[in-house]
């Protein structure tokens, strides 16, 4: 954990974007950055596999569903504050892939043939977890070349 700007980082820099984005865009991706530093004491997502990281976007996706349509009363904010959740596992899930080429050198997957075993690694457990809950599986879990 280091200090900058009277702001603690953890595990990774800061980076200022040069790109312009949608008010929307800025204001979601600082919702997502606040709930990450809410989770930092939890580990970094590259010491996490693929199938764990997919399990837990399904996870996050019901809740937000539940936030949606099931429970009486939930607030934007609840519903905003599920979405993020949503939003963060898809990013670590493309970061762990190695699809964000974020300091690429530290990443647990150093290349496709090791994202695709880890793929096949997830493939039982992950349709045997859908079947037994009746949920079907939407993810393709074949090679590529």
């Amino acid at each position: 954990m280091t200090k900058r700007g009277g702001e603690m980082m953890e595990r990774s820099k800061a980076v200022e974007s040069t790109i312009r984005v949608r008010p929307e865009v800025a204001r979601f991706a600082e919702l997502m950055e606040q709930k990450l530093r809410a989770n930092d004491h939890k580990g970094h997502s590259r010491e996490s596999s693929l199938s764990y990281l997919i399990a837990r976007l399904r996870e996050e996706c019901g809740e937000l569903i539940d936030a949606v349509l099931y429970e009486e009363g939930s607030t934007p904010d609840h519903i905003t504050e599920e979405a993020a959740d949503v939003a963060n596992f898809a990013m670590f899930i493309a970061d762990v892939a190695g699809a964000l080429d974020v300091d690429a050198d530290q990443s647990m997957l150093s290349s496709r043939e090791a994202m695709s075993r880890e793929m096949e690694r997830a493939e039982k457990p992950l349709r045997a977890c859908c079947s037994r809950k009746g949920v079907p599986l939407h993810v393709s879990m074949q090679k590529t070349s």
